[in-house]
């Protein structure tokens, strides 16, 4: 898509690249003003089902439709997780890849001081594509592992807790009597 464009760079096409990078970068943030509430929201709700899931599974030991509906849900939730998490990370990896394209194709030609400077603004602006959630986390392929590990460890808590019931244990006495 780029080949063509870029064929060679000269005569301010990295200023036009800029601009075109800059007004990417304006429509993205009003994306992600719009969207970062949704996934946040989704996100959460997904992690607390996982969780609710594992813990249904640990509990119960007969096969219901009720623990097969969770045990599907859950899966759905992983899957949706993961796909938000991909593609948070692709849209910083096209980026890279543009820049790196354009890293290329600028040492075939001899650049001016302000195409450089272009250049350099360009590389700089990589921070500025990435998915965002409210300043909490980025969506990249780490996050998804960060997610795993807090749905693992309150999955693991809550299992716990439920196995250590000290009702279940001894009877209580309340004044003498038993409850």
């Amino acid at each position: 898509m780029y080949k063509n464009y870029f064929k060679g760079i000269k005569n301010g096409r990295l200023l036009v690249l800029r601009i075109c990078l800059v007004k990417i970068i304006d429509k993205w943030d009003q994306l992600e003003s719009l969207i970062s509430p949704w996934i946040l929201l989704s996100v959460t709700a997904n992690s607390i089902l996982i969780i609710a899931g594992a813990c249904v599974l640990a509990i119960q030991t007969t096969i219901t439709y009720t623990k097969l509906s969770l045990i599907v849900s859950s899966a759905a939730s992983i899957i949706r997780i993961i796909i938000y998490c991909h593609f948070g990370e692709s849209i910083t990896n096209q980026f890279k890849s543009l820049v790196k394209k354009v890293e290329v194709m600028s040492l075939s030609n001899t650049l001016s001081i302000d195409d450089w400077n272009q250049l350099n603004t360009i590389r700089n602006m990589n921070k500025q594509f990435t998915v965002d959630i409210f300043g909490l986390f980025r969506l990249r392929t780490t996050t998804t592992l960060a997610i795993g590990a807090f749905v693992l460890n309150y999955s693991v808590l809550l299992i716990q807790t439920d196995h250590n019931n000290p009702c279940d244990s001894y009877k209580f006495r309340f004044n003498g009597t038993s409850i």
